[in-house]
């Protein structure tokens, strides 16, 4: 299915039928999948960048990535509003350019390992592998991460 939000296309891939007991196993591993992503909810993510839809070419191989929904200063980032709803075993792919990256992302720019090498567009594709809800002191720190860089910010806060 494809959607778009603030003018990025974004396709649901791979979807996923869970059994009734809501278990998901991935990698060897069981993944309760009975979560939704929503705000306040850790999401982990595994993501990888490439030239086409199904060449994943940019990166070395699938890149870990974690935050909490929903605590930047201005709200949900658009990639978190594609991500509501989601449970782990589904995947989106988006198709931006390099310089979209910081807006599709907003405060999650800051720590996002995967950093386009040029403005040309490129494939996105984030699968969600599992969704917990945080420890308070886990929702706390990601706050105060999320307001502020430190010295030499990088503006993306605003």
């Amino acid at each position: 299915m494809l959607s778009s939000i603030d003018g990025y296309i974004i396709q649901d891939v791979l979807p996923v039928t869970l059994p009734a007991s809501h278990n998901l196993t991935f990698g060897g591993a069981t993944i309760d999948a009975s979560e939704k992503v929503s705000p306040l909810k850790k999401v982990y993510l595994s993501l990888e960048a490439g030239t086409a839809p199904l060449t994943m070419d940019l990166t070395d191989g699938p890149l870990a990535f974690d935050f909490i929904i929903g605590i930047g200063k201005g709200g949900m980032a658009p990639l978190e509003i594609q991500l509501m709803d989601k449970q782990p075993g589904d995947s989106i792919q988006i198709h931006l350019h390099g310089d979209e990256l910081p807006v599709l992302l907003d405060h999650l720019v800051v720590s996002f390992p995967f950093k386009p090498q040029s403005e040309e567009a490129f494939y996105l594709k984030l699968d969600i592998l599992d969704v917990k809800t945080p420890e308070s002191r886990e929702v706390v720190r990601a706050m105060a991460t999320a307001t502020s860089c430190g010295a030499g910010c990088c503006g993306h806060h605003d």
